[in-house]
């Protein structure tokens, strides 16, 4: 027999700050603390992404984990965000709302969870863009949301999905529809230290 309790945010906030968790669908999904390479490659793309935002002053870029409420029942916890100058309003103690762009960095643990449902949930609630930065093949995935397929007619903005904008590996440069004139190496994302 199956319990179909579902999780809410009012639950969420309940859940002792040292132990990470998501609510996706109201279902609790507890998450582990990241590894080394995971957190090395979050930062490398903060830097690179702070950097542009900096210089330009077009929005914001926040690190996780940072609680992003999508509805009572989908909070998230994504490793980068931006949210332009115009949905500065989402920006609370925590952020209410879908951000412009999210970057989730994959670790093995939880790659099929950031690349099939996370990615629908964001198309769902309208992330305008969504990069999976994966350190195993040093590859950054960078999605667009796009609304409506050709063959539905006047019911085309019901209907939203991603399409790759691009997939980027070695020797490429990382580019971006929702900050322009962003450009970045691939290789610059996946620096070592030393």
């Amino acid at each position: 027999m199956t319990s179909t309790v579902r999780f809410t945010y009012h639950d969420y906030l309940l859940v002792p700050d040292e132990r990470r968790a998501e609510i996706i669908d109201g279902d609790l999904i507890r998450e582990p603390s990241p590894g080394y390479g995971h957190q090395l490659v979050v930062k490398n793309l903060l830097r690179l992404l702070d950097r542009h935002v900096g210089l330009l002053k077009p929005g914001v870029v926040l690190q996780g984990p940072l609680d992003v409420i999508l509805s009572d029942e989908d909070i998230v916890l994504p490793d980068i965000i931006y949210i332009s100058r115009e949905r500065y309003s989402i920006i609370r103690k925590n952020i209410h709302g879908a951000p412009d762009l999210v970057v989730e960095v994959l670790s093995p643990r939880d790659a099929a969870r950031d690349r099939e449902l996370k990615m629908k949930l964001y198309a769902k609630y309208g992330v305008k863009e969504y990069w999976l930065a994966d350190p195993q093949t040093e590859t950054v995935e960078v999605y667009a949301l796009r609304r409506g397929l050709p063959w539905e007619g006047a019911a085309r903005n019901k209907t939203v999905y991603y399409e790759l904008h691009g997939l980027f590996g070695d020797g490429n440069t990382v580019t971006s529809r929702v900050l322009p004139a962003f450009e970045a190496k691939v290789e610059e994302m996946f620096a070592k230290p030393f």
